[in-house]
């Protein structure tokens, strides 16, 4: 995760996603989807952890 998704992650309840992302140049897509692809990840390793167990 770049600092400034980070930002973003860690100061979200104050400043929200919108704001932040265009005072820092980054798409609010771009921020959302390492969240989606981790999201995503942590399911497929439970479903592994399923089948073999």
């Amino acid at each position: 995760m770049t600092s400034r998704f980070r930002f973003i992650s860690t100061h979200r309840a104050a400043y929200g996603v919108k704001r932040p992302c265009r005072v820092l140049a980054v798409s609010r897509s771009g921020f959302r989807r390492p969240r989606w692809v981790e999201l995503i990840a942590s399911v497929r390793t439970s479903l592994d952890i399923r089948k073999s167990g």
